[in-house]
């Protein structure tokens, strides 16, 4: 019971987003995005679903999003 409770107080993938761009990412997220827009696909995928790095992020110590590399 008492985790259903703490579950609602957790912040949003939006708002995790929000803050993960704020720390240092916006450029890169904003280039990402700008990509995107120029090959006419930027609003097929909302962008903090597209940029999540993976479902099992926690355990693996990893960041809950990613810019993807650029291509060489």
């Amino acid at each position: 019971m008492l985790l259903a409770a703490c579950d609602r107080f957790a912040p949003s993938p939006a708002e995790r987003y929000d803050a993960w761009r704020k720390a240092g990412h916006v450029r890169a997220a904003d280039a990402y995005a700008a990509h995107l827009r120029e090959a006419g696909v930027a609003d097929v995928v909302p962008m903090q679903e597209l940029l999540r790095s993976g479902r099992h992020w926690r355990s693996c110590d990893a960041s809950e999003f990613v810019v993807p590399p650029r291509e060489a």
